[in-house]
């Protein structure tokens, strides 16, 4: 049983991966701004002050998305050792990182399908410092 729930979480986690690379760079960064409107928005009802939206989300947004990148990935990486553990598959720690960053190099060349999107060097290390940062994290918990 816990080797189809890793499977499906795995699947899950591509799945939103090749979601998010699939918007255009309109709606990608739309959705991201959106989320720090919102969260402006919750913080200005909490503590009652009007804070700059549009400056804090020209400041914010490009941190944001980079942060999304590196969680995602970080996901992914826990997600991939769990599965090859429980097949107890030997040289599961470099194999997660090894499928890790070949899915963050086919991810950043699937965005250059995507309207107004282009791949970035940057973003392929950013994915692949999230998935071994989460792969050590799993391996040093399960050890």
């Amino acid at each position: 049983m816990k080797k189809i729930i890793y499977f499906l979480l795995v699947i899950l986690c591509l799945s939103s991966i090749f979601f998010f690379s699939s918007k255009n760079s309109t709606e990608s960064n739309g959705l991201s701004k959106k989320l720090i409107n919102d969260t402006i928005s919750i913080i200005n009802n909490i503590t009652h002050k009007e804070y700059d939206k549009k400056s804090i989300v020209n400041k914010l947004n490009y941190p944001i998305r980079k942060c999304a990148h590196f969680t995602l990935f970080l996901i992914l990486g826990v997600c991939i050792y769990l599965l090859l553990n429980a097949f107890n598959i030997s040289n599961r720690f470099i194999l997660s990182i090894i499928l890790c960053i070949v899915f963050a190099i086919l991810d950043e060349t699937h965005q250059l399908f995507s309207l107004g999107r282009s791949s970035s060097i940057l973003d392929i290390l950013i994915d692949s410092m999230g998935s071994i940062v989460g792969i050590i994290i799993i391996f040093f918990i399960k050890k």
